[in-house]
């Protein structure tokens, strides 16, 4: 499926194909915080310790979307895979030429240079569109493949098939595909594991360490697709989570999808 415009995006409903959390291992719950959306999202929480989902309507929490921004985390760690990117410390700038600056666009984008953790938490799309691009296509689709990453489908542009409709996910198979990243259930070096846990950490205190990536994509009712996906480790175990809404959009929902989940997570004894 095709868009106008990179920000222009079409939520994609279609249920996962992921073989599901068996119903055992499924604490389902009332909406509780979702309420305050209009039921209009769902989070998702592994207990790795005990393989048990926590899951905040399910409907929903199988239903893919586009992934929008949380798939620079897929992004990022191919690119130090392949040696895209050959570390974390690497001068990177908006390609102006390929990529003309665009009135939505923060304005740091076209004037200032990131290393990656810089690109990844300002969440620089263009930046991001030119190492897709250098990844190359053969690279990205075996590694989203093995990845099992949503439906796994680039057709709509190497450089934005994340927010362009072609690349769906849901919060389950976000929280799988986190579990399986940060115990390296791919076989990826460490160089690049360390490189990805050091972009991610948005959080570090006594008790835990958050790494984490908002995203959010306009959609063609005029609302927002809006996510926060992550994983918190602890003394007592790892814990992995996503959440996304739909609405309008705003900074005060954008701040809302980060509120929402912190909520949750403190609900749920991980925070």
């Amino acid at each position: 499926m095709r868009i106008k415009s990179p920000v222009t995006v079409l939520c994609l409903l279609l249920l996962s194909a992921c073989n599901s959390p068996s119903e055992e291992s499924v604490n389902n719950q009332s909406t509780g915080l979702c309420e305050l959306v209009e039921n209009s999202c769902t989070f998702v929480l592994l207990d790795e310790a005990t393989s048990t989902y926590t899951i905040i309507n399910s409907n929903r929490a199988y239903t893919r979307f586009t992934p929008a921004s949380t798939f620079k985390i897929a992004n990022s760690i191919i690119a130090l895979e392949t040696g895209t990117l050959s570390g974390t410390d690497v001068s990177l700038r908006v390609d102006l030429d390929a990529y003309p600056q665009q009135d939505w666009w923060q304005p740091a984008w076209a004037t200032d240079s990131y290393n990656l953790r810089g690109a990844f938490q300002n969440s620089v799309f263009p930046i991001y569109r030119s190492i897709a691009a250098d990844i190359g296509e053969q690279n990205m689709q075996t590694y989203l493949n093995n990845f099992a990453y949503g439906n796994q489908d680039i057709s709509s542009g190497l450089d934005n098939f994340w927010v362009a409709g072609s690349l769906a996910i849901s919060a389950v198979e976000q929280v799988d595909f986190l579990r399986e990243l940060n115990r390296n259930g791919y076989g990826l070096s460490d160089n690049s594991m360390n490189g990805l846990r050091e972009i991610m950490l948005v959080e570090e205190s006594g008790s835990h360490q958050l790494y984490a990536k908002t995203g959010a994509a306009l959609l063609e009712d005029g609302n927002v697709v809006f996510w926060y996906v992550g994983f918190i480790e602890k003394e007592n175990g790892v814990h992995y989570f996503a959440f996304n809404m739909h609405r309008p959009p705003s900074p005060e929902n954008a701040q809302l999808r980060i509120e929402l989940s912190r909520e949750y997570l403190r609900r749920f004894g991980v925070i």
